[in-house]
């Protein structure tokens, strides 16, 4: 449980540099962008990152032998 939680933790940073990666490679791709945290760009990030963040907290639970829905506590 305590490795779970973990993944709550490192949501804000990772949200964070998958933005700056995004504004970068749009810039890179000529992109015109006059603000990073564009709604229509957070869809975007606000996705990858959740994807991510369910396999890296999936990969801890089946490492602890647990599942998601004991995490949560249904029964």
């Amino acid at each position: 449980m305590k490795n779970a939680w973990i993944v709550s933790f490192i949501r804000i940073p990772l949200l964070i540099s998958v933005l700056l990666l995004l504004f970068v490679l749009f810039k890179l791709f000529g992109l015109e962008l006059p603000y990073p945290f564009l709604p229509d760009l957070s869809t975007i990030y606000f996705t990858v990152v959740n994807v991510l963040c369910y396999f890296f907290l999936k990969r801890v639970l089946k490492k602890e032998g647990r599942s998601f829905n004991e995490l949560i506590g249904f029964s």
